[in-house]
């Protein structure tokens, strides 16, 4: 999946201490979809980036565990739309498992940004623009989201998974070799 690929790439560009927890994992957990997640090894980092797919449409939440706030990112401008839920499935999500203070007061915190301005660029803008200014400057307040800027975000989306295949014959969307047994034959 491009989006984790690229997030993969951006985590490990920043070096610092964050989870990636990938967007299939991320939309089951905030979608409420606990059932297979129960047993899930926790990371230790305090950070977790979570892209969200919340029915074609994808909006960014990060946990900060030590603050024990989720920063909730929608490039439509409708995080409110979205915290109740979000919240609600966390702490749903971590009372059920053996995971933190069940006891804990979670806050959720949104961030002013400029509003996506078609319906298919909300991929893009979760990833070039408000994962990386976040990790950057710990501000999403100066996204660009004019037509030219997600181009060029494209661009440099694509650009960098290219790059990071390039020179491995058999890769997968983590961009490191695959097992010999998953690769197949030429």
């Amino acid at each position: 999946m491009v989006i984790d690929g690229y997030m993969h790439i951006l985590i490990g560009d920043h070096q610092m201490p964050i989870h990636q927890l990938s967007a299939v994992v991320a939309t089951s957990l905030f979608g409420g979809q606990f059932k297979h997640l129960k047993k899930m090894k926790f990371p230790v980092e305090e950070m977790w980036m979570c892209p969200v797919n919340v029915g074609a449409h994808w909006i960014l939440v990060i946990v900060n565990m030590s603050d024990k706030v989720l920063v909730v990112m929608d490039p439509k401008g409708n995080e409110g739309h979205h915290a109740c839920k979000l919240l609600r499935n966390w702490r749903n999500f971590l009372r059920i498992t053996d995971f933190g203070d069940k006891g804990a007061t979670w806050t959720v915190q949104t961030m002013q940004h400029n509003k996506q301005q078609d319906s298919s660029s909300c991929g893009i803008l979760v990833l070039r623009q408000f994962a990386d200014d976040y990790l950057r400057y710990g501000d999403i307040s100066d996204v660009q989201t004019s037509p030219r800027a997600v181009h060029q975000a494209r661009l440099h989306v694509a650009t960098a998974l290219l790059q990071c295949k390039k020179g491995m014959q058999r890769t997968s969307v983590w961009c490191a070799p695959l097992p010999k047994k998953m690769q197949m034959r030429a």
